[in-house]
């Protein structure tokens, strides 16, 4: 009785431990199955559509540009062809554009078609025919500006052709100056509506006097002419009286000739000479009535912005 009291303590522990063994082995093999690799593979993955990108249309072209005007073609005249030398090492070049009257304006990357305009001023004005920029020409410099916000693309651009205007203005000065004259500041910009037409009126003078300084020299050529004419013609008749009458009656009638063509030659000389003298005075005339238009503008003050 005491040896198998124990034993029979035990069973119940020993029937326990078969009972559970089936259900460990049970809740073990879903853990091993889900620890392995790939076992959720199965699953479809879901497909991430692309956005489709629309082609860019083209921009539109832009309208054909409108037939020049008569005015259009003689401003366009008074433009500087050619590169001009900016501030800060810039340049501008400005081109005849295949429509005749306007002119293509290349700054940096950019290219302007525009329409020359002369103002009342006596500037040239190149309007974009887009309305985006605007470039003005001056006796002293060009610029180029942005009219949409109101700034100056660059500035200080000069030509072959403004380079002489300036060197021309500064003798110009100094020649006044010697005289005792005294003309003034120059504008900011160069350009008032009385300077500009006085500054026409010195132009016409100038091709006047150019005129009158052909006409004379034609003059004086012509009668270079009939003083050489006159004097074979004296030579001949001199030559004639001396041979025998009889034999040279047909000389001295050539030789009369000769004096005759002689003297309509001076005659026409000393006409073209005092046609001469007389655009001469005329161009006098205008060149004085033109510096005699000039105003004398004011100094500008001591807190006037400098241009």
């Amino acid at each position: 009785m005491k040896i198998r009291t124990p034993l029979l303590n035990l069973l119940p522990l020993l029937l326990s431990g078969f009972l559970s063994a089936p259900a460990l082995a049970q809740t073990s093999t879903p853990a091993k199955q889900a620890g392995k690799p790939g076992a959720a593979a199965a699953a479809p993955k879901a497909r991430v559509k692309k956005p489709v990108s629309k082609p860019v249309p083209p921009p539109p072209a832009p309208p054909p540009l409108p037939d020049a005007s008569e005015e259009q073609l003689i401003a366009i005249e008074r433009a500087y062809l050619g590169t001009y030398d900016c501030e800060f090492k810039q340049s501008v070049s400005i081109t005849r554009n295949t429509k005749q009257g306007y002119l293509d304006v290349m700054w940096q990357k950019s290219i302007f078609t525009m329409k020359p305009v002369l103002s009342s001023t006596g500037a040239l004005r190149l309007e974009d025919v887009t309305g985006r920029t605007l470039m003005i020409q001056i006796a002293n410099k060009s610029m180029l500006l942005d009219t949409k916000i109101g700034q100056r693309l660059v500035d200080e651009c000069l030509h072959p052709e403004q380079r002489a205007a300036i060197e021309n203005m500064r003798i110009a000065r100094a020649a006044a100056a010697a005289a005792g004259l005294n003309h003034g500041a120059d504008s900011a910009l160069g350009i008032e509506p009385k300077a500009a037409v006085a500054v026409a009126a010195a132009n016409s003078a100038a091709t006047a006097a150019a005129s009158a300084a052909s006409a004379a020299t034609a003059a004086a050529s012509a009668a270079g002419g009939a003083a050489s004419a006159a004097a074979k013609a004296a030579v001949a008749a001199s030559a004639a009286v001396a041979s025998v009458p009889a034999s040279a009656a047909s000389a001295t009638s050539s030789a009369v000739a000769s004096a005759a063509t002689a003297a309509s030659a001076a005659t026409a000389a000393a006409s073209a000479a005092d046609n001469a003298a007389s655009a001469a005075t005329k161009a006098a005339d205008a060149a004085s009535a033109a510096a005699a238009a000039v105003p004398t503008p004011a100094a500008p003050s001591a807190s006037a912005p400098k241009s």
